[in-house]
């Protein structure tokens, strides 16, 4: 709705002018709190959603900015240290977060979709320093929701329960796992 480019670093989302040139023209530059780092963006609604992690193990926020002026208009805390990801779909934003939640963003807080079988359990994936699965995992095509779940953890079977691989949020269906990683075994 600004006509920009959204780069984000760390903590910052800067806006710059559309299209880029050689030399780009900074627009604005939101900085959100130290202790959070920017883990993905969408762009609906002539908003953006910032997905972040809690660098010191509390709760994540999503922030909302319309792109105007240096401060996000509003924040909103998530039941875990980490957004993986976040996607616009029906109309929303669909977040993915270390606890295996798949939940949709109402304007003015969460509600649960469907969760992976980690979200049954007492484990979480809480670092995306450490645990070697991926930001920015998740797409929509308009109907469904598709996930790309990797980590590190399956090669040492401490999370068996939840293979690795392309899941789908298909609403007829539910959240589903449907295509494994040759090297992924479902036990």
């Amino acid at each position: 709705s600004v006509q920009a480019i959204a780069i984000a670093d760390v903590n910052t989302v800067k806006l710059y002018a559309n299209p880029l040139t050689a030399t780009p023209t900074l627009i604005t530059t939101l900085t959100i709190d130290a202790g959070y780092e920017i883990t993905g963006m969408v762009y609906l609604n002539q908003n953006l959603y910032i997905g972040t992690q809690n660098v010191y193990g509390g709760n994540a926020l999503m922030y909302v900015w319309s792109g105007t002026g240096t401060a996000a208009q509003s924040a909103y805390e998530t039941d875990s240290s980490i957004i993986f990801s976040l996607c616009s779909y029906n109309n929303s934003v669909h977040l993915f977060t270390g606890d295996g939640a798949l939940l949709r963003f109402d304007g003015s807080g969460f509600s649960l979709v469907d969760a992976f079988p980690i979200y049954y359990t007492d484990m979480h994936l809480t670092d995306y320093l450490n645990i070697g699965i991926y930001k920015n995992v998740m797409k929509s095509n308009g109907q469904q929701i598709y996930i790309l779940f990797g980590n590190n953890e399956n090669s040492s079977n401490a999370l068996t329960y939840q293979p690795d691989g392309l899941w789908c949020y298909d609403p007829k269906v539910g959240l589903h796992h449907k295509y494994s990683l040759s090297n992924s075994v479902v036990t």
